[in-house]
């Protein structure tokens, strides 16, 4: 293989990085952010794991809607600890900001 073919596997690489981003966003907005957010994580380590092995192919969107769809449930009961931890850390926040006090001092 010469450069050419080293060249257009490097481009076929960052094509399908730039394309995994894309289904993050994409995969974030179609869980409402919220729902959204961990399984299109997890669906996108799933697909760059595989780009990273070299077995991904040529069906990354596939592969990344099939990850998605089949870790959504258990991606959200994990992430659910994360998101109830981001809203107390959001609440007491909240607090210092509405009454200062003795215990809101940096």
């Amino acid at each position: 293989m010469g450069w050419a073919g080293r060249l257009m596997d490097w481009l076929r690489f960052s094509t399908a990085l730039v394309l995994v981003n894309v289904l993050i966003v994409a995969g974030t907005l179609a869980g409402l952010v919220v729902l959204g957010l961990f399984p299109a994580a997890v669906a996108a380590s799933t697909v760059l794991g595989r780009l990273r092995d070299g077995s991904a192919g040529d069906h990354v969107v596939r592969d990344f809607v099939t990850a998605y769809r089949y870790q959504f449930r258990h991606a959200n009961l994990v992430g659910a600890a994360f998101w109830t931890a981001g809203v107390v850390l959001v609440l007491n926040v909240g607090t210092c900001w509405v009454r200062p006090g003795p215990r809101c001092r940096p």
